[in-house]
This record gives C-alpha cells, sequence and structure tokens, in this order.
C-alpha cells in the first residue's frame, strides 16, 4: 500500500503543476490516474485480483498519456516514454497475454503520434 499512497502523492503533485502551468485539461487526465489509485485501495480491500487491477490502472495511464502527450508536443512529448512501461508492468504482473496487448496499443499510441507529425500536425506545447 505504501506504493499506492506514493503513487497518489506523485499524481497529485503533477496534477497541480499542469494546472498552475495553464493545462488543466493535462491537469484532469493526470488526476484521472490519482483518481484511479485512490479507487485501488479500496478494490484491493474488497479482493479485486491483483492482474484485473494491473489493467485498470495501465489503462488509466494509457488515457493520461494520450491527452497528456497531445496537449505537450505529440511525438516529440517526453510523456512518451510511458508506452515503454506499459508491456513491462503487466508481463510482471499479468503474464505474456495481457504484455502483448499492452505492447500492442502502446505501438498503436507511438506510431499515431509519429504518423501525425510526419503529416505536419501541430500539436500543442
Amino acid at each position: 500500500m505504501f506504493y499506492v499512497w506514493m503513487g497518489i502523492a506523485f499524481t497529485g503533485a503533477f496534477a497541480i503543476l499542469y494546472a498552475a502551468a495553464g493545462s488543466p485539461i493535462s491537469a484532469a487526465a493526470v488526476a484521472l490516474v490519482t483518481l484511479a489509485l485512490v479507487v485501488s485501495t479500496f478494490l484491493i480491500r474488497r479482493g479485486i485480483s491483483i492482474p484485473r487491477l494491473a489493467n485498470i490502472m495501465v489503462g488509466a495511464t494509457w488515457v493520461m498519456t494520450v491527452i497528456v502527450a497531445s496537449r505537450s508536443g505529440g511525438f516529440a512529448s517526453p510523456v512518451l516514454v510511458n508506452v515503454f512501461i506499459f508491456p513491462l508492468v503487466t508481463y510482471a504482473i499479468c503474464g505474456s497475454r495481457q504484455a502483448v496487448a499492452w505492447a500492442v496499443l502502446a505501438c498503436v499510441q507511438i506510431i499515431g503520434f509519429g504518423a501525425l507529425d510526419f503529416t505536419g500536425h501541430v500539436f500543442a506545447q
């Protein structure tokens, strides 16, 4: 549970920083992950399976990554580093089948932002 509370503190702080920097949409996306972490403490007590919880958390982080990257430079956004973590986390917790699914979604995200960048789409900075 320590790591969950540490994640709540970090993502909450980043949500506040994004809001202070003038990006309320990115702040809301990061707050989504914070909310998912808060809810996970109750789900753990209720006996949710760890693989299911891992998929919920990775899903929330995937959505946050899409939103924040689209608001902070697209393909050049540093938040896209998250996509390399998705398959690793799910492989460690859920096994290879789930890791492949998240690896495919991570590739969709990278290729999508790369294609938009290649076509000249201008992302917010």
